[in-house]
């Protein structure tokens, strides 16, 4: 079987990688891909504003499953054009579609099926916030509407600092093509945000998988907020024991009977002090960090799952320690030489997101680099073990071999678990 993933980022590695590791899987594409898909698998030319040039080299090709990796490409028509073309495309539409993209609007789905969520509302200028923030308790939360811009949040204890927050926040999105900036204010609810991902087939709810990513740019959860700087899965301190099994009964089969859907549903959750559960928001694709912590876990094939017989998830520990280029998350372009990758353990994965094989030329030699950093979440090394000790210690061990110019990473990825283990 020939397979086409849509993405570029280190959840494509990862994807390529599970699915590589079937044998009826005769050759995986990747469009665009990255350093390491060019190595393992074949990198096409993806153009967002093209998408009908993808489906038909897809059609040429003969390719027989295409996954949506990326998000954001579930903007650009290539659904649609895949559609029109009458190749089997793993994305969602109609309702999914505007619940992926729209946080509101998938808060509003999750009402409209009982499934338990937090309220928002939403204001695109400053004279909507202040009439929103008006008879609100403090302190709340101010996130941007439209889910693929940003995972940015921020949390105000007063009117002074809710406006300050929604005018970066409007600000930030301004500049956005095809976005309409606007934000998404709720109440600041005290708990732990997880993720939590199933493979689903229509009505059919496979096992779930929960995972923590820890977003900050520093230890402590000190810094700019970002996308991800690490992961784990599953997380246990702190929650109970039938947590994943609300989650799939309550949470995602409510979803699944409503939205007549193959693939992934990945659902972002904040479980409360007291022990309730709410849904923020959803994903029809395993994010990065998430799919490199939780895809090794998968035992069985990945091919499988996305057609609707998923195995389960094995109990082992997986830690995933992002390795960051210089300047994230600020938009920064790199060209480093990654050096310590042929050092690494057996066992211990590296998925990679922002990188790309050297350019070639008499003036430029990376001597025995066969890979630079080109900016961004550059790769997440991630460790398994029985115990989240044994899969810290490798995970770090092999993330300090790794060097590259201006790389960072966080030294506590996974360290809340330790108190259990």
């Amino acid at each position: 079987m020939n397979v086409l993933l849509i993405g570029g980022g280190a959840s494509t590695h990862a994807l390529a990688w599970k699915l590589l590791d079937d044998s009826r899987v005769y050759r995986v594409y990747c469009a665009p891909g990255n350093g390491a898909t060019s190595l393992m698998a074949h990198n096409v030319p993806y153009r967002p504003d093209r998408p009908k040039d993808l489906a038909l080299w897809a059609w040429e090709q003969g390719i027989e499953m295409t996954l949506v990796v990326d998000d954001v490409a579930l903007a650009d028509g290539v659904i649609e054009a895949f559609r029109t073309m009458g190749l089997d495309i793993l994305a969602p539409e109609g309702k999914l579609v505007d619940a992926c993209a729209s946080r509101s609007l998938a808060r509003a789905l999750f009402a409209r099926r009982a499934v338990p969520t937090l309220p928002g509302h939403t204001a695109s200028d400053l004279v909507t916030l202040e009439h929103l923030i008006a008879d609100k308790p403090w302190p709340l939360r101010l996130r941007p509407d439209n889910a693929y811009t940003s995972n940015w949040t921020a949390v105000a204890h007063d009117a002074t600092a809710a406006r300050q927050a929604a005018q970066s926040i409007l600000s930030d999105l301004a500049g956005t093509p095809g976005v309409t900036p606007s934000i998404l204010v709720e109440e600041a609810v005290p708990g732990i945000e997880l993720g939590a991902s199933a493979f689903v087939m229509g009505a059919d709810v496979g096992p779930v998988a929960l995972s923590f990513t820890q977003h900050h740019l520093d230890d402590g959860a000190l810094g700019p907020y970002t996308d991800g700087l690490g992961a784990y899965s599953p997380p246990r301190v702190g929650l109970p024991d039938d947590l994943a099994a609300r989650i799939r009964v309550e949470g995602i089969e409510p979803l699944a009977k409503t939205l007549d859907y193959r693939g992934i549903l990945h659902l972002d959750v904040l479980l409360t002090p007291e022990g309730k559960w709410l849904t923020l928001g959803l994903r029809a694709t395993l994010g990065d960090p998430e799919a490199q912590v939780v895809l090794p876990r998968l035992d069985g094939s990945l091919l499988d799952a996305l057609r609707g017989v998923p195995g389960p998830w094995r109990a082992e520990a997986t830690c995933g320690v992002v390795l960051s280029a210089e300047g994230y998350p600020s938009i920064n372009e790199t060209y480093a030489p990654i050096t310590g990758l042929d050092t690494l353990d057996p066992g211990v994965l590296v998925f990679q997101g922002g990188t790309s094989l050297p350019r070639r030329g008499p003036d430029f030699s990376l001597g025995f680099s066969p890979l630079v950093a080109t900016g961004g979440r550059v790769l997440t090394v991630v460790g398994r073990g029985d115990s989240y000790a044994e899969a810290r210690a490798h995970a770090y061990a092999n993330a300090e071999r790794i060097r590259f110019q201006g790389r960072h990473y966080r030294t506590d990825i996974a360290a809340r678990e330790l108190i259990i283990t």
